[in-house]
Parts: structure tokens; C-alpha cells; sequence
């Protein structure tokens, strides 16, 4: 359980979100019924449409429900409580957070029903998890199968909305939980970046502050504050009770929502608007922090700040289609833009809707450090060209034609929402006031205003939306690159440009974008020697002419694409005198060939391009957002394997100089360090399992690591390539044969090596317990991260088998720790159980050495690790001898993937390499395939105590008491 993610931690929305599947026969949308005249001010019905019970209790406690099948057998409980962090006054501060916590703890809870219900939940370790603090709301989110967990989870949302009393005590034990949450969050970059970009974006105001308090605020809140928040706000007319699901009837459902809610009495009504400042012009502002940015970059934001429409009124509709329809076209421009420049940039884009008054926009490009100017005055002059000119009539074609294919795929699928769709369609409509509008009249609305809509029209609201007032341009920088001064220059020289009618209009000819983003390459193409399908499983199997093997199989409904490349040998293969320098190899060839090519680096970073060389294979990895980029990406396997530069010394020296600081502790995750370290010792100091280090660096032969890197991606005979997505297969075909097949095969081989024939990399776990400190620089605060480890053995004729078995055992382990851990010691929030094995089935050791399992743990005391220590030991020994509780079994099987998650292309991605990774695959894909599906099906019906137990003493030593080893560290 956490703090929702802030406004600024963006999730990049992809390129394909402005495609939209299209229909070639007219159907029931092209065939709706047009409004002859818009009335702009035509007043919509506020009330949600797709629901069957909509109303308010006489207290003013708002519910919904709504009978929904999709998924099967599954009833959505939820709790939305507007009580968020923008609620809170100046000594409240982490308050809306804390008694998230504190509720879900029970803490003076007297329903039998809503204790005994979270009780159960806790055995889950579900409650937290369910359970989110957003800016201006709190949600509850609980998950039933049946109509008596559905009776039991309303009467705990019941008691979570009016029974809470907490003491002192109580109080503090949940203080040292929150404050270690918070910590844990301060380590994630993600989060760190986030909340300073929001602290920039929404300084002076309520928005700026940390979400979720800080360690301060939280020690600081008293019983007496978090009674007074909770009287306050949580309250009948400040909350809305949302059941969606697989119900038989729903009448029944309200008559328990009644029962449980309606006792409470009517709250006092609060003021939940929290404007944003004024301003006049743009917001400019400047932060620099080298840790959450790669070194020598900055990042550069625009933000476009918007009133919320609620869609009450056909204009407001009308204000969100010009909105989108703008968004569109300054995506558009910009990646046409800066994927024109001399060092190609890809630009990234996101909205943001978690406020009651505003959503917000938001447009960002990373950059050399040196070009941060350079981008900004970019994006400042590509807006002050909107407000001049507006959009091109091709811009406005496309956009209305990408309108008319959004609504016509939502009016198609109107009949087709799963429960959590309809769930967040109800949350937004009470927190926000959206309308849910009728899919008929939505659908009609959109076509008459893509008829309606005009250049003149888009021009008057570009003015408008692109004003000084709606602007924020933020930069973050590794370094002080720009300062705010060199921004107001910026600023004030587009401005005078405008001013002087300098400004031409956008023009798609003077912007030669291009999707090649290496070179224009025109490879000699190979043949496909062969081919297999393999109808059962919709695969096909390739060989080309100069020896590369590549699987693909087509899947229907994901847009994204997955590819991958092998070959055996690594750097177990190495003499231990060259270790060392080749460890570095992919970090120091990776950089060379961007720094060398400059539209290599924004190349890879486009389509997730990455090389890994490890013990026993050498590999590259690619991840596509739709097919269109798989040209792109197997032109950068044919650059990487084909370019036969030469770096000269002092180029070796830049990258080593640049390496040095990345790979300086402050920029890498302490539990990184610490899960490095555990390997390397438990390895018995193997040399291929040393962590990368800075301190290395001055005995690394950077023209040994070089050699080495070209030498592993040369020969493309001995490469196997999995591809996984949506795409045809005939021009995928012509593709392969080209960029994969024109790659040159060697005279003789390189690195030719065979799985199962490798040489075994050296990893001897130490025999005894063992505990030991890693010393940090940094080495402060009074928390520490901790790893326990144990050996693992499993054995190479059930090795598939074992790790099916293993999947499903880390989920119980973790269950199992963190209700100790968690819920009845109070010592722990975040608790990982990972696996390592080193040895697979491809060294030709008979028999295979331990690999590691292991506990990565925070704690928020580091007095309490000794503690700890014996507290997982504890609970690892009784699982092996008595076995895990038979809720803990269900649980832990919940967490294995549905069928519908397992048809994903990122699982069926996994699933394919593990099947040519698979001893079994020497009878062929088919039978490697169905085998292995086999395996994975039968493995949950198999799952009981009984074999619980024999894997644990098999896997572990028994007892495991009596071998392991603890690394930890403070922070």
C-alpha cells in the first residue's frame, strides 16, 4: 500500500494511442443517426449511464451498482472517501496517508463481520495493497467471489468509514510502518523525480507538497490531529460506495448498503477546491540533481495547465475535443521535429487528470546537457507559432479522422467493459463530476463536432489554450547547465520574434523526419533457407542463409512487440586474466558506438534496444511499441553486427571517464549494491560475478573489452532471434531475410560454442551461516537494507518442472514473511523474494552447483536486523517442516497469471524464450511448447502442503537454519 504516484510521475503514453483500429464496411457507428444542429449550450444529464442503481442516502452517502459479468465470478468492492492530501492544513500534513494505514488495521473496529473479513485479508497480505491516497481523495479497493465476502466487505468499508478510534501507542506503531514506506519510496528514482518535478510545477500551492507527508510530518501528527481529520472528512456526504461485479440480483445489494451506511449521520459540507496561482506569463523554472538523471543530461517539460471539463454541456464536450485534438498536433510537430535534428530525440508525453479543477499536459524531451537551450527554445517557438497560425488543414483532417476512429471503437465496444472500467467510470464521475455520457449520444456528439470544427475555430482556442497563464516550462538537469536567467532569454527572444510577425507557418516539407534513425543502409539481403510452421502453437521457425535461426509467432491483440537474440558462450568461456576487462565489455561497446554514432544511442532508446553478456550467453533485446519499429530494430542488430569500427585511445578514455561516474554508488540503488555483493560472496568471489565498480576501471584493458564486445556480436550463424507481437507475417519475412540475413558470415566461426558443453562458472555458497556489513561511503541514517540468503538446488532432469514450482513458492515465502514481518511484528513494509541460479542446464557440470534464493528487506531500524534475521529463518524452517495454511496456498496460486494474462505478448514473450532455453527443446518447438505449457498448467492443481514441503527440503537445505548467509547494509 502507497500514496498514489504523483501528478509528475509520467508512464509514457506510447505512439500508437493516436491509432485506432479502423473498419473498411459500414457499420452500426458510421451508420447513427446525425444531429442535425448543435446547441453549444444543451445541458447533458450528469447522472452516469452505464450503471443500474444510482442515488444518495438520505445522510448523502452516494453509491453505485451495477451488475457486470467480465470478468467471471468476480465482485468489485469500493470505498472512494474525498479526503485527500490537498485536504490537509499545515500541522496535518501526511494525516490523509496515516489514517489510510490506521483503518486498515481495525484499530477500534466492533462489527464482527468487518474485523473478521480483514483478518482475512491481512492473512493475505492483501489490506495494504487495496488501499490508495490520491491528491483530493482516499479509495478502498477490495475484491470478492461470492455474496457473503461481498456482505462482510461492505461491513468493513462501513466500520472504515465511522468506527476508527486509535491510541497513542497505536499511533506510533504505524508511524515507524509510514515513515520506512516513506524512506523505501525516497530510494525509488521514479519517486524522487517525481516529486520535485511536481514540487516545481505547483510551487505555492497545496499540490507541491510531498504526497503522503515527510518523516517530520508524520512524527509530528498527534492523536488529537488524526481524530479531527478523520471527524471531519470522513463523513456520509464526502464518500461514494461503488459495487461492480458478478452479482445474481442487485437489489439486495442496496438493502446491505443501507443497513451498514445509513445510521451515520450527515457530515458538515467542506470546500474541496484548491485553485492553482495566478500567473501572467510562462513559469520558468530550474533544479539540478545528478542522482535521478543520467550524468551530463537534462530533461526539458513543458506543461499545459487546463480547467477540467465535466462534460455537463455540449461546449465543455466541444472545449475537450479541441483539447485532445491540439495535444495531437503538438505531439506531431515535435516528434517530427526533433527527430529531424542532427542527434534525434524521441519526445515523450503524458496527461494527467488527478485534480478536482485542472488536467494537466505534459511534453518532455532528454537532451545532451549542451543542447538543453537548443530544446527549449524549440518547444517556445513551436507554441508561439500555435497561437499565431493555429493547426494546418491536414492537421485538422487527421485529427477529426483519429476522433471519428476513438469513437466509433468505444460506441463498437459499448457493451464490452470489464468491472474495473466501470468502476474508474463511476470513481471519476463522483470525485471529478464527469458525465458518463450515453455511448449513442457521446458517438453523435463526436461526429457532429468533427463536421463543426474549423482552422478558424482551432485558431481562437490555440490563442487561448496556449496563452502565458496555462504555461509551465520546467528543466531538470544532472548539472547547472541553464540557469533561469538563460530561460527568461529564451523566452523573451521567441516573444520579440512574435511580437515582429517573424514567425512562419508549420510547414511538414522544411521538417525531414525520418524513422531511420542510424543510417541509410541498404544491405546485400539473404534467403530463408527454411521454413516450419507449427499451426498448433502459431509459430514459425526460420533459418537463413547465413545461419541465424529466428522463432516468431503472430499474436492478435497486443500492439507491442517483443524481440530477442542469443548464442552460447560467455564469459565463463574466458581466461581468468581476461575477466575483468571483458565484464565491462557491453557497457564500454555500448558506448562507443553511441558516442561514435550519434543517432545510435536515440536509435536504441527508441525501441528499447539493449546487449547483455553474461556466464553462459551472449544476448540482445529489443522492445517494440508496434511493428512499425521492427525495421528500426533489426537495422541496429545488423549495425551492431556489422560495423567494423576502430576507436581511437582517447575515445576508450572518454567512455571510461564517463563510466567512472555512473558507476559512482550515487548512482546506483542500494539494493542493487547490496544484491551484487550478496552474489559475488556467495559465489565464493567469482570473478564473473563481481559487481561492477568505479574503482575497477584503472585495471580494465578497455581494447581487450572492445575486441571482446565485437567479437560476441560477429557471427550471426550461431544466434538464435524470438520475436513475439502483432505483425505480418509476409513482410516481417522480407524484413528478416534483409536486415538478419544480410548479415555476413564469417569465414570460420566465432565463438562457437554448444549448450549443455559450457564451461561451469564457479559458484560455492558458503557452508556455514555467515553475516556480514557492506561498508557504504554514504553510510548513514538509521535504516538498513538487508539480503538473507540460501543455498538453492535444483536438479538438472526436473529443472523445468522445479522452476514452474519455484514461481509459484516465492509468492508463499514473501506471503508468508511479510504477515509476520508485516502485520503481527510491525517491523517490516517492503519485502522482495528473488531468485538466482547460475548454472541452468547449459554448463556440462553433472551436477549442478546451489544458486541463491533470497529476502531483500528494508527496515526503518537497523537494531533490528538481528531480529529480522531470525524472524524469516523462523518462519523458512516451519515451512519446510509444517508447511504453509491453506489460505496462504490460495494466495500465493492468485498470483499466477490468468489465461487471459498469459495470451499478453510480454508473458508469451517469456514463455517462448524459456522454450528454446529448455532441455526439452531437442524434440523440436512443438513438443518443447506443449511440454512446457503442460508443465505450467498442471503445476497449480499439484500445489499442496504435502508437496510444499518435499520442494522446500529439496530446494533448501533442511534445515535451512543451518546454511545461509545475511548481507546488510544501513542507509
Amino acid at each position: 500500500m502507497e500514496p498514489s504516484p504523483e501528478p509528475s510521475e509520467h508512464k509514457e503514453e506510447e505512439d500508437e494511442e493516436w491509432e485506432v483500429e479502423s473498419y473498411d464496411e459500414p457499420d452500426e457507428f458510421e451508420l447513427l443517426e446525425p444531429i442535425e444542429k448543435l446547441d453549444y449550450e444543451q445541458e447533458l444529464s450528469s447522472a452516469p449511464f452505464q450503471v443500474e442503481h444510482h442515488g444518495v442516502l438520505q445522510n448523502g452517502l452516494t453509491y453505485y451498482v451495477k451488475k457486470n459479468s467480465k470478468p467471471k465470478d468476480i465482485i468489485l468492492v469500493n470505498l472512494i472517501v474525498k479526503a485527500g492530501a490537498v485536504c490537509e492544513e499545515e500541522n496535518e500534513r501526511g494525516v490523509a496517508h496515516i489514517i489510510e494505514h490506521l483503518v486498515l488495521e481495525g484499530y477500534g473496529y466492533t462489527n464482527s463481520d468487518a474485523t473478521e473479513y480483514l483478518k482475512a485479508f491481512k492473512h493475505q497480505c492483501g489490506a495494504h495493497q487495496q488501499a490508495k491516497t490520491y491528491w483530493d481523495h482516499t479509495s478502498y479497493n477490495f475484491s470478492v467471489t461470492n455474496t457473503e465476502d461481498l456482505r462482510k466487505a461492505l461491513a468493513l468499508t462501513a466500520a472504515i468509514s465511522r468506527e476508527l478510534v486509535v491510541t497513542s501507542d497505536e499511533l506510533e506503531k504505524e508511524k515507524l510502518i509510514v515513515i520506512d514506506e516513506l524512506w523505501h519510496d525516497s530510494q525509488i528514482v521514479e519517486k524522487q523525480h517525481g516529486r520535485i518535478f511536481s514540487a516545481q510545477l505547483y510551487q505555492g500551492t497545496k499540490y507541491a507538497e510531498p504526497l503522503g507527508g515527510t518523516e517530520k510530518n508524520i512524527r509530528d501528527l498527534s492523536v488529537d490531529i488524526v481524530k479531527g481529520f478523520y471527524l471531519k472528512w470522513y463523513v456520509p456526504n464526502n464518500m461514494a460506495v461503488i459495487v461492480v461485479g458478478d452479482v445474481t440480483e442487485t437489489q439486495s445489494i442496496i438493502g446491505l448498503i443501507r443497513t451498514y451506511f445509513e445510521r451515520q449521520p450527515r457530515g458538515v459540507p467542506q470546500h474541496l477546491e484548491f485553485p492553482l496561482l495566478k500567473q501572467c506569463e510562462p513559469r520558468l523554472t530550474t533544479h539540478v540533481n545528478s542522482e535521478i538523471l543520467k550524468w551530463g543530461k537534462s530533461q526539458v517539460y513543458v506543461s499545459f495547465m487546463f480547467e477540467k471539463q465535466g462534460g455537463k454541456h455540449v461546449n465543455e464536450v466541444f472545449i475537450h475535443f479541441q483539447q485532445i485534438l491540439l495535444q495531437k498536433v503538438i505531439v506531431e510537430r515535435l516528434k517530427k521535429f526533433f527527430l529531424s535534428m542532427t542527434n534525434p530525440k524521441a519526445i515523450q508525453y503524458a496527461r494527467e487528470n488527478d485534480s478536482q479543477m485542472y488536467s494537466n499536459f505534459v511534453v518532455w524531451v532528454e537532451c545532451e546537457g549542451c543542447e538543453t537551450i537548443k530544446v527549449l527554445e524549440t518547444f517556445l517557438m513551436e507554441i508561439a507559432r500555435l497561437r499565431v497560425h493555429g493547426i494546418e488543414e491536414n492537421e485538422l483532417s487527421e485529427g477529426c479522422a483519429y476522433w471519428l476512429r476513438i469513437a466509433g471503437a468505444e460506441y463498437r465496444n459499448r457493451l464490452d467493459h470489464s468491472s474495473e472500467e466501470l468502476q474508474n467510470n463511476y470513481t471519476r464521475h463522483f470525485n471529478y463530476r464527469e458525465c458518463d455520457l450515453c455511448p449513442k449520444l457521446q458517438a453523435q456528439l463526436i461526429v457532429a463536432l468533427t463536421k463543426s470544427i474549423n482552422v478558424e475555430k482551432m485558431k481562437s482556442f490555440c490563442e487561448l489554450q496556449c496563452k502565458a497563464s496555462n504555461l509551465s516550462v520546467i528543466i531538470l538537469q544532472s548539472k547547472n547547465f541553464v540557469t533561469q536567467e538563460d530561460m527568461k532569454g529564451s523566452l523573451q527572444k521567441i516573444t520579440d520574434l512574435e511580437k515582429e510577425g517573424s514567425l512562419a507557418q508549420w510547414s511538414d516539407e522544411e521538417v525531414e523526419g525520418s524513422n531511420n534513425l542510424i543510417l541509410e543502409m541498404e544491405p546485400e539481403s539473404g534467403k530463408i533457407v527454411e521454413r516450419v510452421e507449427h499451426s498448433d502453437i502459431g509459430a514459425v521457425e526460420l533459418i537463413l542463409s547465413n545461419g541465424m535461426q529466428v522463432t516468431y509467432q503472430c499474436t492478435k491483440d497486443d500492439e507491442g512487440v517483443r524481440l530477442s537474440g542469443f548464442s552460447y558462450g560467455g564469459l565463463s568461456e574466458l581466461a581468468k586474466e581476461d575477466l575483468l576487462s571483458c565484464l565491462f565489455s557491453c557497457e564500454i561497446g555500448q558506448n562507443v558506438l553511441c558516442k561514435s554514432f550519434e543517432r545510435f544511442f536515440t536509435a536504441c532508446d527508441k525501441v528499447g534496444f539493449n546487449v547483455m553478456v553474461d556466464e553462459y550467453k551472449r544476448a540482445f533485446s529489443a522492445n517494440l511499441v508496434d511493428s512499425s519499429y521492427i525495421k528500426l530494430a533489426l537495422q541496429i542488430v545488423y549495425f551492431l553486427f556489422t560495423s567494423d569500427l576502430e576507436p581511437e585511445e582517447e575515445d576508450l578514455q572518454a567512455v571510461v571517464d564517463d563510466l567512472r561516474e555512473r558507476l559512482s554508488p550515487r548512482h546506483q540503488r542500494l539494493q542493487d549494491i547490496l544484491v551484487n555483493t550478496a552474489k559475488e560472496i556467495n559465489s565464493g568471489g567469482s570473478c564473473i560475478y563481481k559487481p561492477l565498480k568505479a574503482e575497477d576501471l584503472s585495471q580494465v584493458d578497455t581494447s581487450k573489452a572492445w575486441k571482446y564486445f565485437k567479437n560476441c556480436f560477429r557471427d550471426p550463424s550461431s544466434f538464435r532471434v524470438i520475436m513475439i507481437g502483432k505483425f505480418d507475417s509476409a513482410s516481417v519475412d522480407s524484413l528478416l531475410s534483409r536486415y538478419l540475413g544480410g548479415i555476413p558470415r564469417p569465414s570460420m566461426p566465432i565463438m562457437e560454442f554448444q549448450r549443455g558443453k559450457l564451461t561451469p562458472a564457479s559458484f560455492h555458497f558458503p557452508p556455514a551461516v555467515t553475516m556480514r556489513k557492506v561498508p557504504m561511503a554514504m553510510d548513514s541514517g538509521n535504516g538498513a537494507y538487508i539480503c538473507i540468503s540460501f543455498p538453492l538446488y535444483l536438479e538438472r532432469e526436473t529443472l523445468d518442472e522445479d522452476r514452474c514450482f519455484l514461481n509459484i513458492l516465492r509468492s508463499l515465502m514473501r506471503i508468508k514473511v511479510m504477515h509476520i514481518l508485516r502485520h503481527q511484528k510491525r517491523m517490516v513494509y517492503f519485502i522482495e523474494v528473488c531468485s538466482f541460479n547460475p548454472h541452468d542446464q547449459w554448463s556440462s557440470s553433472d551436477s549442478m552447483s546451489p544458486g541463491m534464493l533470497y529476502f531483500l528487506i528494508h527496515i526503518g531500524n537497523m537494531n533490528e536486523t538481528e531480529k529480522v534475521v531470525e524472524t524469516v529463518v523462523q518462519a523458512m524452517t516451519g515451512l519446510q517442516a509444517d508447511g504453509p495454511l491453506e489460505h496462504q496456498i490460495q494466495t500465493a496460486l492468485d498470483s499466477v497469471p490468468t489465461k487471459e494474462e498469459e495470451e499478453r505478448n510480454t508473458l508469451k514473450y517469456i514463455f517462448m524464450q524459456w522454450v528454446v532455453w529448455s532441455m526439452y527443446y531437442v524434440g523440436g518447438l512443438s513438443h518443447s511448447y506443449q511440454t512446457l505449457r503442460k508443465f505450467k498448467a498442471n503445476t497449480p492443481t499439484r500445489f499442496n502442503a504435502d508437496i510444499i514441503k518435499s520442494l522446500l527440503k529439496r530446494f533448501l537445505p533442511w534445515p535451512c537454519s543451518s546454511q545461509y548467509s545475511v548481507f546488510y547494509l544501513t542507509c
